[in-house]
């Protein structure tokens, strides 16, 4: 009914006909059990969010003055990470020690897994100077919300196809940094900023720092890369000079503006325990046993992870580093720690993702006979643990990736360890160079530590570090990192 109103150029009553289907679709989805089942249920229904954003947008370009933009922003923020929502309000529940002396605003936000509106994620942007890119994709349109402490507008983008193939071209310029920087990575670099920054433009200042909420293909792509103006290459291969968006702000992503909202409240909770003591726990270079004798397949040694794991120890205070490497790096080295002492925790080690059961997604750890472990750190024990981190870096390949969920985003390890306690994650987009990542962890962990930087200003400046040497300069290197939550 509501698709034959649309047709008919009645956008209004279309958009009350999917708002009584989304009513009734969501009472269908409460009945169901697992967190798996009520993902698909929603991804399958997706379409109908995309509809009724599209109708709102329509009917705000007509008439910018009824908050029709608000109503798309509810809609947008209530088909993303509704699973995530759930479960970080059911991790609160669960980690709660007396939930009934807690002030009411303390459990409303803890505990209430609704989507927030607009006017409360402007109240997220703390200064002037923090601005929220929120993004919908959809098939034959898109939306961008660009949100600061002072307004907010919608803006309308390309539908996901032609957003795919761009994304799709930077990441295959992106993996060989053999090849330079080519012609078709720069169109497309160039391409994407003006589609998806580019509206932003009026929003931003000198000092702004962007909080990216990405959807759909969007999670595949590092917008640190994109170029804020046309380039030609002086020097076949030179990189310093070229414009990328990094150079000018500080990214950190996040799944939704209500995710975000959650998190920050926990970070909030653990500030001064973390600006008291820090404290590193941290596991490198795991020994890989011979296939013939173990339950894993052959893993190549990461020689340069042990060295990262010791050159981080050296920006934390004596007595406050836990470093296993080696046969040490185990699971069940894991499991026995008291992992809720720990402001940070770092694992330099081998990604094992699995799009297809993203439970299983793991981290790769020494493999010790009769230890009662697989070596695998999957994703569904990691729900099991309880952090008390302020960060937890994920320094091995591809762990930002996993199964693609549409309105869940990137389902992996990610939201396992948000899941477990932790509001920051950083994790990686493609597979990463051993030696040239533990260049770039050092002076992270450098910037963060000693020199006392934000979580994205530090990840920036180290970025900028590598930017700046010859032979890290291309995006292979430094770019698949990102900060995933909390960016304080």
């Amino acid at each position: 009914m509501a698709e034959n109103h649309e047709r008919r150029g009645e956008y209004q009553k279309a958009v009350e006909l999917n708002d009584s289907a989304l009513k009734i679709l969501g009472g269908m989805r409460n009945t169901l059990q697992s967190k798996e089942q009520k993902a698909s249920f929603m991804a399958n229904e997706r379409y109908i969010y995309e509809d009724i954003i599209s109708l709102l947008e329509n009917l705000n370009e007509k008439d910018i003055t009824k908050g029709y933009d608000k109503l798309a922003f509810q809609y947008a923020e209530e088909s993303k990470s509704r699973v995530l929502l759930e479960l970080l309000a059911e991790s609160a529940h669960k980690t709660a020690s007396d939930v009934s002396n807690k002030a009411d605003s303390e459990y409303s936000v803890l505990h209430d897994p609704e989507p927030i509106s607009i006017d409360e994620a402007k109240r997220l942007c703390t200064g002037r100077n923090m601005t929220i890119l929120e993004y919908a994709v959809g098939d034959t349109s898109s939306c961008l919300w660009v949100i600061n402490r002072s307004g907010c507008k919608l803006f309308r983008l390309p539908g996901r196809k032609e957003l795919q193939e761009e994304i799709e071209t930077i990441r295959f310029g992106l993996l060989d940094p053999n090849q330079g920087i080519s012609d078709f990575f720069t169109r497309a670099g160039v391409s994407l900023y003006e589609e998806l920054i580019s509206p932003a433009e009026p929003f931003l200042s000198k000092k702004s720092r962007l909080v990216i909420i990405p959807d759909g293909v969007l999670n595949y792509l590092p917008f640190e890369v994109l170029l804020t103006e046309k380039w030609e290459p002086a020097e076949k291969g030179k990189n310093p000079s070229i414009p990328f968006l990094i150079k000018n702000y500080p990214v950190s992503y996040v799944q939704s503006a209500s995710v975000l909202k959650k998190l920050v409240f926990l970070q909030d909770k653990t500030k001064i325990r973390v600006s008291e003591s820090r404290k590193l726990l941290a596991f490198g270079d795991p020994l890989f046993k011979d296939t013939l004798n173990s339950s894993q397949p052959g893993y190549p040694r990461l020689e340069f992870s042990g060295k990262e794991i010791e050159t981080i120890g050296t920006f934390f205070k004596p007595a406050s580093s836990s470093i296993y490497l080696r046969d040490r790096a185990t699971e069940k080295n894991l499991k026995n720690t008291g992992l809720d002492n720990y402001t940070n925790i770092h694992f330099a080690t081998h990604g094992l993702i699995d799009d297809e059961e993203p439970d299983r997604s793991s981290l790769v750890l020494a493999d010790k006979k009769d230890s009662g472990e697989d070596g695998y750190l999957k994703a569904s024990e990691i729900f099991d643990l309880n952090f008390n981190a302020d960060l937890v870096v994920l320094s091995a390949c591809q762990t930002g990736l996993g199964k693609l969920v549409r309105g869940e985003g990137m389902v992996g390890l990610t939201r396992a360890f948000m899941y477990a306690g932790t509001p920051s994650v950083v994790v990686s987009l493609w597979s990463v160079s051993d030696i040239s990542t533990a260049s770039l962890m050092g002076e992270f962990y450098k910037n963060l530590i000693k020199d006392k930087l934000s979580k994205t200003d530090a990840l920036r400046k180290a970025q900028l570090t590598m930017i700046a040497s010859e032979k890290y300069a291309h995006p292979f290197y430094w770019a698949p990192f990102i900060l995933i939550g909390d960016w304080r």
